[in-house]
């Protein structure tokens, strides 16, 4: 890649309330992945704001 080109990231992520795959709530660990992906626009879905994280933070 050259000086004069870009590369644009685009995250886009379900992230079920915060629940993951192993049905652990914890929204700190997708905001971790979420940074480590480094993404420049970041586009997530099912974010609940009723929903209370294990710490009674929420998710926004």
């Amino acid at each position: 890649m050259t000086e004069t080109e870009h590369k644009l990231r685009v995250l886009t992520w379900n992230i079920h309330r915060g629940v993951g795959i192993d049905f652990c709530h914890d929204i700190h660990r997708i905001g971790d992945v979420i940074g480590q992906i480094d993404a420049d626009i970041v586009a997530i879905q099912e974010v609940d704001l009723r929903t209370k994280s294990d710490q009674s933070i929420d998710l926004l």
